[in-house]
């Protein structure tokens, strides 16, 4: 039976030992490291933790102020379409009272131009006659009916018309027959003023 070397045996023991002992110092030198690690960890999280907290009253304070904001823009709109609304109904009411307004001038510019055609023609300014019928014949027929209706004026605005009616075909009457002397008489400058006259007349002969 032979028998192994002590020596041996412990040289053997020795170095499985210190085997397990580098490995056991490797092991604890990854462990501190990871314990390090963490720490660091730790302390970064920490400090970031504080941070927060110290926003925590900003981030409030911010929340607060942008609802505040929401609210105000809220109450803006709704003021602006109330605002607009309203603007609306000015537009409305403004036109009404433009156009109130247009109606009137007709009547009154309908009234100065039906004695003011008699009296042109009295003083035989026919240019001025003529003037007043387009005057007249430039008016809304229907829209002078509907005023004098709404106005129960009728019967004053329909002998209005009338007159300028007649006044017209008295003056294209006369200013042929005006024109005719001129002709016969070769006057040059009443053949020219009347033609422009007659010409006004056979305009006023297509819309009466």
């Amino acid at each position: 039976m032979s028998s192994s070397n002590p020596s041996t045996n412990y040289a053997e023991l020795q170095r499985k030992y210190l085997q397990e002992l580098k490995h056991l110092e490797e092991e604890e030198e990854r462990l501190v490291d990871n314990l390090n690690n963490l720490f660091n960890q730790k302390t970064f999280l920490e400090d970031k933790v504080k941070g927060v907290s110290k926003l925590i009253p900003t981030l409030k304070v911010i929340k607060h102020e942008a609802q505040d904001l929401v609210n105000t823009i809220n109450d803006i709109s709704d003021s602006s379409e109330k605002i607009s609304g309203k603007i609306r109904s000015l537009d409305v009411a403004k036109n009404r009272v433009d156009e109130c307004q247009l109606r009137v001038n007709d009547l009154i510019d309908l009234d100065i131009c039906s004695q003011g055609v008699q009296a042109a023609i009295l003083d035989s300014d026919y240019e001025k006659g003529a003037a007043h019928v387009h005057r007249f014949l430039s008016m809304d027929q229907s829209v002078l009916t509907k005023t004098a209706t709404d106005m129960d004026n009728v019967s004053n605005i329909m002998k209005s018309v009338r007159t300028l009616q007649d006044a017209s075909s008295q003056l294209r009457a006369i200013v042929e027959h005006k024109f005719n002397e001129a002709v016969n008489n070769e006057d040059l400058t009443s053949i020219e003023r009347y033609n422009n006259i007659l010409a006004a007349c056979e305009i006023f002969k297509g819309l009466l």
